[in-house]
């Protein structure tokens, strides 16, 4: 109850005893019978009129109480909130890209991909969480998205993963290891990286909740370069591979499509790896690339959530491929 509601309640309150008063003793005097109006009949008037007030003014004094003890309740649940605290928190990451590499759908519920033969890449990253609170961290999702700025501030999306764990509990000093792998074949994120530009970020949002059940939200930004010339250059060995190889692998994939599509699944799977797997062995890609992640200071947040906001926040977790 706010401070407003309050003071308007006990006004009320006064004011009623004060029209009490007044209004009962106007009445005596002007609506009773002259014959009626005496010392002994205004004493028992008076006496009536006096519980009526005596009753005003015990609401007005418990209601008081009540409040003091509300502003009391609200005081020690805040205390006790901020005593239970807990923080998970990135305190490494770790960023690599992987080779390309012919990757194939055999399951019909990702009807997008379903029966198809694609050369993509990978992005893999490890991330090591832990609790630097008070207290344990409950339902921790952990929300990552590859996006890439653009000149005019705005942040595109490229990739994004989700990963859920269950409860990290501050007294047992509790450390958590994540791998989140982005797979694509969208070229722009490496050549950004390629010229060894920083215009590509990693955003973790990480929601969790206490042990009373308060919902939270950090949120983190990460950029990620390419340091290393020698690096630089077998991203762009990287690029180069994913332009060319699916016009040198055109026929292998048209053919393997085919037999998926013919729902010759074995014999589309042995074709997959006696026509694709010449492509691992010849390549002279390096198997990864490293990249430097950096913590951005201007893009950290810790905010409390209410129930509507934390399901807002969990419904923007990454869709399952297959939808």
């Amino acid at each position: 109850m706010s401070m407003i509601h309050m003071r308007t309640r006990d006004k009320v309150i006064v004011i009623s005893i004060v029209i009490v008063l007044v209004l009962g003793v106007v009445a005596f005097f002007f609506f009773l019978p002259k014959e009626a109006i005496t010392v002994s009949n205004f004493i028992a008037y008076m006496a009536s009129l006096s519980a009526m007030v005596l009753v005003l003014l015990h609401i007005l004094t418990t209601s008081t109480q009540l409040d003091a003890m509300q502003r009391q309740i609200r005081e020690m649940e805040y205390t006790r909130n901020l005593q239970i605290q807990p923080f998970p928190y990135v305190t490494s990451l770790q960023s690599e890209i992987e080779r390309p590499r012919f990757y194939h759908c055999p399951i019909r519920e990702i009807k997008k991909d379903y029966g198809k033969a694609k050369l993509l890449y990978r992005v893999r990253f490890n991330a090591r969480i832990e609790n630097i609170g008070n207290g344990p961290a409950i339902n921790i999702d952990v929300i990552a998205r590859l996006t890439l700025e653009h000149r005019d501030g705005k942040f595109t999306p490229i990739m994004w993963s989700g990963e859920l764990i269950e409860c990290i509990s501050v007294r047992e000093k509790d450390v958590r290891e994540i791998d989140f792998v982005f797979q694509g074949d969208d070229q722009a994120g490496l050549e950004v990286l390629s010229r060894g530009g920083s215009r590509v970020h990693l955003d973790l949002t990480i929601l969790y909740k206490n042990t009373l059940g308060a919902d939270f939200k950090v949120e983190a930004r990460y950029s990620l370069r390419c340091d290393n010339e020698e690096e630089r250059r077998n991203l762009e060995r990287y690029l180069n591979v994913l332009r060319t190889a699916p016009v040198d692998y055109e026929t292998q994939i048209k053919r393997y499509e085919s037999l998926m599509k013919q729902d010759k699944w074995k014999e589309a799977s042995e074709f997959f790896l006696t026509a694709f797997h010449k492509f691992w062995e010849k390549s002279d890609l390096a198997e990864r690339v490293v990249l430097t992640s950096m913590l951005e200071p201007y893009a950290f947040s810790v905010i409390p959530l209410n129930k509507e906001e934390y399901q807002k926040e969990i419904r923007k977790q990454p869709p399952p491929p297959w939808e």
